[in-house]
């Protein structure tokens, strides 16, 4: 019998607590574990990339940290004197074709999408490989990288046709109350963080007892796979017009708008700054932000608006005239404290000396 509690879920709650959307369900876990199995079995399936390759992915769909994961991950190689060529799928791009990036050269969303494109400006120095077959990326970037090169395949968990030599999964804290899709927002059952040899828990650090709760459980389940918890906490408001930065937000009552996959996170992080939004719009996930879009908000609201970094590289091609009472939030993911971060470090420098030569 189907439990009569509320989760979250894409569908209205009365349909995902319905028994024909837990039988779709079902038959969906059937086909990822069969998937899953074919993979297991046959290795040779899999793309053997000419350089050592770690996966940042999830078994939710959406919304569990992954980009600043794979961003956290690339800056410790770089620091450790690695060069990093990140390899995404580029969703929602406008340009279909494989696209190729090297360091420091300037991309545009439209090209690649707007996480890699946030990658690649973060980190200048790192290549670049979008496409819907991430090997042939790979094939084709790997004759040009340094010998002491590492891939990081962005959302890779369940991209198993490339050979990953470290998988790292994010999760939330609803892993062990969500439901697989499409009654519930699991890609894959938690059983297949057995495949991993790394869980990042990512939450809020208001909701501490909950990850370290979630913690105890996944070490006890999966005692193979290193555990750490992250926090995702503000970092500093950034200035559309002139790139500006800011502790504090030189807005009153600010228009908050956001288009990504889990909204309510944005808007409880900024409710925790005490700032009290006008009002809360919500977009699409990886919404293509019309100049009409702004404009309106603009028209209805004077107070001017706050977005997320990923909301507003969507928009920075907009004039500065535009976007000049326009602020994002930068975020930073850190370790729950500083013996996570030195162990994981540790097992990430050992990692990366023994697979590349």
């Amino acid at each position: 019998m189907i439990e009569k509690k509320h989760f979250e879920s894409p569908l209205p709650h009365w349909i995902a607590s319905s028994l024909p959307a837990a039988q779709i369900s079902s038959v969906y876990e059937f086909f990822v574990n069969r998937r899953n199995i074919d993979y297991s079995v046959n290795p040779d399936k899999s793309y053997k990339a000419p350089f050592p390759v770690i996966s940042i992915g999830g078994i939710r769909a959406g919304g569990t940290g992954k980009t600043p994961a794979a961003l956290l991950v690339g800056r410790m190689a770089l620091e450790m004197d690695f060069n990093i060529a990140f390899l995404s799928r580029g969703y929602k791009r406008t340009n279909k074709n494989v696209f190729i990036a090297k360091p420091l050269e300037k991309v545009s969303w439209h090209d690649c999408g707007d996480e890699p494109a946030m990658l690649h400006e973060a980190i200048p120095q790192s290549w670049l490989g979008i496409g819907a077959d991430r090997s042939a990326c790979a094939g084709i970037i790997s004759k040009s990288l340094p010998v002491n090169s590492v891939f990081i395949l962005d959302d890779g968990f369940q991209h198993r046709s490339i050979k990953r030599d470290l998988d790292i999964v994010c999760v939330s804290e609803s892993l062990y109350t969500d439901r697989m899709i499409p009654s519930g927002y699991l890609r894959e059952p938690v059983a297949s963080l057995s495949r991993a040899q790394v869980v990042f828990i990512i939450g809020s650090i208001s909701n501490i007892d909950t990850l370290t709760d979630l913690q105890k459980k996944i070490r006890t389940q999966f005692p193979d796979s290193d555990c750490y918890t992250l926090t995702q906490e503000p970092d500093c408001w950034v200035s559309m017009a002139d790139g500006k930065r800011s502790d504090t937000l030189p807005l009153n009552a600010p228009l908050a708008v956001c288009g990504i996959a889990r909204p309510e996170r944005f808007f409880a992080t900024v409710r925790s700054m005490g700032i009290k939004p006008c009002r809360e719009l919500i977009f699409p996930d990886h919404h293509r932000f019309t100049i009409n879009d702004i404009c309106n908000t603009h028209e209805l609201y004077s107070n001017g608006l706050i977005l997320t970094e990923k909301d507003a590289l969507r928009i920075s091609e907009f004039s500065s005239e535009i976007c000049s009472r326009i602020w994002y939030l930068k975020i930073k993911l850190k370790f729950l404290n500083d013996d996570m971060e030195i162990g994981f470090k540790k097992k990430l420098r050992s990692f990366l000396s023994n697979k590349i030569v």
